[in-house]
């Protein structure tokens, strides 16, 4: 069992990286009023939630 949640957490990490560079980004978009260039991102963002779900093994 250990062994898997390292193996996972190890090619997780990188998502995690991105998803948080994201979300930052997300947030000082709206922030700033910028309400249209934040859903831009939106797209960009699902597949992410959806690929870390996917490795952790769980949706929820």
């Amino acid at each position: 069992m250990c062994q898997m949640i390292g193996f996972r957490s190890q090619r997780l990490c990188p998502l995690h990286r991105l998803q948080i560079e994201k979300l930052r980004t997300w947030r000082e978009h709206k922030q700033a009023g910028r309400g249209n260039e934040a859903n831009t991102l939106l797209p960009e963002m699902l597949p992410l939630v959806n690929a870390i779900a996917s490795g952790l093994g769980m949706t929820g």
